[in-house]
């Protein structure tokens, strides 16, 4: 959809990436950050201290911010704000850009999976004949 942008997006989602799997996934963490054990926090740290200090600088920017640094074309931009919107409800302007990661690359890199017997089957469960009676 956008040749011109090739390579700012191999780049974005290298970046991105690196992330997401230094912070992230080798470290999981199933609470809040003002419960998390700060020792398994410095572990990771020291793990990989580059990637630990450039997301936390997204805690207090927007996505668009971010974003920005990446891509000056304004389709691009506005693919990733409708991007957002779906799976944040929120446009890059509002997302704060310590969620990038996770949005625009955790739908990409291990999917989505539903559970079985999840919401998805409800349609084909339903019966409309039977509903209708």
């Amino acid at each position: 959809m956008f040749p011109t942008q090739k390579e700012n997006l191999r780049l974005f989602y290298k970046d991105m990436g690196k992330l997401y799997l230094h912070v992230l996934i080798e470290n999981p963490s199933y609470t809040t950050p003002n419960e998390m054990d700060p020792m398994l926090g410095a572990k990771g740290f020291f793990r990989h201290p580059i990637p630990y200090i450039r997301f936390l600088r997204f805690l207090k920017r927007p996505a668009k911010s971010l974003l920005q640094n990446y891509f000056d074309d304004p389709e691009i931009l506005n693919f990733f704000d409708k991007m957002t919107s779906t799976y944040w409800y929120a446009t890059v302007e509002e997302a704060p850009a310590i969620m990038a990661p996770i949005m625009f690359v955790d739908n990409h890199y291990g999917g989505s999976f539903y559970t079985s017997g999840s919401t998805l089957h409800l349609p084909g469960k339903l019966d409309s004949e039977k509903l209708l009676k």
